[in-house]
């Protein structure tokens, strides 16, 4: 019965000032999703998507901007798992931003393939 209070709730905190908030409500959303999937799509996917992806858009600026943007992606995940085919309509742009973000993400020496000097760099660091 209170279902369209707390979504109506969390959609209107999506913009406030603290971060925690704001990761709360990221968090909350496929929560929310899960529970009632068929009425949380006709009224609240477009709106619950949007904010999922101009927040995982944002560049991190510090540490909790980048916890925030990171929370989003698996939310977008999981929203994806509650609603099923109802976010097909959205795919393509969820598609274009995780894709853009995968190309922007720096690797790490351990994410790289290793080959030539890197695969030898660990075993002479331990000498």
């Amino acid at each position: 019965p209170r279902f369209r209070e707390a979504c109506d709730a969390a959609l209107a905190l999506r913009d406030h000032s603290s971060v925690r908030v704001r990761r709360a409500v990221t968090d909350l959303l496929p929560r929310l999703a899960q529970y009632q999937p068929e009425a949380f799509s006709r009224i609240y996917l477009g709106g619950a998507t949007q904010h999922l992806l101009e927040t995982a858009k944002k560049p991190g600026k510090s540490r909790d901007d980048e916890a925030l943007r990171d929370a989003a992606y698996a939310a977008i995940g999981r929203l994806a798992l509650a609603v099923q085919h109802r976010l097909r309509p959205a795919l393509p742009e969820l598609v274009a931003v995780v894709r853009d973000h995968c190309l922007d993400a720096p690797l790490t020496r351990e994410e790289r393939p290793l080959h030539g000097v890197h695969a030898a760099w660990p075993f002479y660091r331990r000498q």
